[in-house]
């Protein structure tokens, strides 16, 4: 035995997150605030706003996964942030943040950031599974992940698409443009329109 020790030598053990955790976004997709491998602790922020006008509530659903989709992942609770300022949508700007402390518990806010306005939920994100299930759901994503990509892909589109379409005839309603081009911009809008409906 040696009082001399090598840096080397030395082996930190660490508390680390086993799988992503995120919030449902429009369209049923997983956004991942805190990654899979985050030291404890940790905490991540990030910035969302409404997909509909005058929108006063926000209802956010929380999970943990691996996948690109959350019906795939774990839900591991929901919150509402009520009192937002009846606002066009893409307006309000609601900072939703993610703290992990050192027990493994989670605690997820949500603040509108103009007013104020805020929410939040305490849970235990690696409750209710074991070692295997972890293991079981980093495999479903490795295995899925060609498929789970192009539906996230899919859903992002078609989100683009749809806020296009509904900025383009706000724009319209307010230019004064000469009217071959109105036409021309409202009959590529009824395109992506019909588009839209037939891939619903």
């Amino acid at each position: 035995w040696s009082s001399d020790v090598c840096s080397s030598d030395l082996l930190l053990l660490l508390d680390v997150i086993p799988l992503s955790l995120g919030l449902e976004t429009l369209g049923g997709a997983m956004q991942k605030l805190v990654l899979r491998n985050s030291t404890i602790p940790t905490s991540a922020t990030e910035e969302f706003s409404t997909a509909v006008d005058g929108q006063t509530s926000v209802a956010l659903n929380l999970y943990q996964g691996e996948r690109e989709l959350v019906r795939d992942c774990r839900k591991l609770g929901s919150l509402t942030l009520q009192g937002l300022p009846p606002l066009p949508a893409g307006l309000p700007r609601i900072a939703v943040t993610f703290l992990v402390d050192a027990d493994g518990v989670l605690r997820v806010t949500a603040q509108e950031k103009r007013t104020g306005v805020e929410a939040s939920i305490q849970v235990v994100p690696s409750f209710g599974l074991t070692r295997d299930e972890v293991r079981r759901m980093m495999l479903d994503s490795i295995e899925h992940a060609q498929d789970d990509y192009a539906a996230r892909e899919i859903i992002d589109l078609r989100n683009k698409a749809q806020a296009m379409v509904k900025g383009t005839k706000k724009v319209l309603e307010l230019s004064d443009l000469p009217p071959d081009q109105t036409f021309a911009v409202q009959k590529g809008v009824k395109g992506l329109e019909k588009l839209l409906a037939a891939n619903a």
